[in-house]
């Protein structure tokens, strides 16, 4: 039987596995340091609202005291 392919050789090997180890890094990246690739500051209000993600829902967002 004639395969409907090349065989793969070692730089394709080689290939594959750096493709996996980048994609990994991002993956990790991406779940150890979720601020930096999301939205992290509260546009909704303004800079006196602080508003808090509580996982499912609208986010719960409180005004911050004035300190004067």
């Amino acid at each position: 039987m004639k395969w409907p392919w090349l065989p793969l050789r070692f730089g394709d090997y080689m290939s594959i596995a750096l493709l996996v180890a980048i994609l990994a890094a991002v993956a990790i990246g991406v779940t150890v340091f979720p601020g930096k690739f999301g939205q992290t500051t509260t546009s909704a209000f303004g800079p006196e609202w602080d508003c808090t993600s509580v996982g499912k829902g609208d986010p719960v967002c409180v005004k911050k005291i004035d300190k004067k």
